[in-house]
């Protein structure tokens, strides 16, 4: 039987210790409600004294905000192209814009979108949408790997992975 060990699923997520008390209280959300859903969480959470309450921006504006946000993300990864190659193949849908990082002259890193034109034009925005592909295709492994009906991708993906490495 394998070794589970609650860990960290994001970065803003907190400590390990958090990590547990979030688990705790999600699950005892879980038994109290006989389901898990973001709803119910949200509304065991508005207690002040609820371990959960901090993970949430409770301030109307500044919430409004960050929701236009995350519905701007949205927008912008749903613009998709159907592509269709010349080889007979069916149609492909790829996105229409592709996140990347630039440097600035102060040496932060800004996430900004660019279309696909871009990336295919930049060979620095190139490599940085390989190398996230790559990322996610790790996490991929990772988290599907262990099933044998997936084996062949998962060989594929390591062949991948090692003709790509310099």
């Amino acid at each position: 039987m394998a070794h589970r060990k609650l860990v960290k699923g994001s970065a803003h997520i907190g400590s390990q210790k958090q990590i547990k008390v979030y688990y705790r209280e999600l699950c005892s959300i879980k038994k109290a409600h006989g389901i898990l859903t973001a709803e119910v969480v949200i509304s065991a959470a508005r207690d002040k004294d609820n371990p959960l309450n901090g993970c949430f921006q409770w301030h109307d504006g500044k919430a409004a905000h960050l929701y236009r946000l995350t519905q701007a993300r949205l927008l912008i990864r749903s613009v998709h192209y159907e592509v269709v190659e010349g080889d007979g193949g069916g149609p492909s849908i790829v996105r229409a814009f592709h996140l990347v990082e630039d440097q600035q002259k102060t040496g932060n890193a800004v996430s900004h979108y660019v279309t696909v034109a871009e990336v295919q034009r930049k060979s620095h925005y190139r490599m940085f949408v390989v190398e996230q592909a790559m990322l996610q295709m790790q996490g991929w492994t990772k988290k599907y790997g262990r099933y044998r009906a997936l084996f062949p991708i998962v060989k594929a993906t390591k062949q991948v992975r090692k003709r790509l490495q310099p």
